[in-house]
């Protein structure tokens, strides 16, 4: 039975298989947008907070989605409270 893929797909397919293993990038982080929404505070009354809406994309060849998850809240965390970022530095 003849090979039906001619020598020049056989060279672009095994470079585009090469370049494919290779790419090593773990983590990807978009910010996609800032909005501001109604939101009440501890007295009940309503306030105007600011939403940061965030992508991530993670290649699970490299970085597993539970560690995703929990640097996301640590980021999170220290986006909220900026000075817990400074203690933890030390």
């Amino acid at each position: 039975m003849a090979d039906s893929i001619g020598p020049q797909q056989k060279i672009a397919k095994a470079k585009a298989k090469t370049e494919y293993t290779n790419v090593r990038r773990g983590l990807l982080v978009s910010i996609v947008s800032e909005t501001a929404v109604p939101r009440f505070d501890k007295d009940d009354n309503v306030v105007k907070a600011r939403i940061l809406n965030v992508s991530w994309s993670a290649d699970h060849r490299v970085i597993d989605g539970a560690t995703v998850a929990r640097f996301s809240n640590l980021w999170k965390q220290y986006l909220e409270n900026p000075a817990t970022l400074l203690a933890d530095m030390r």
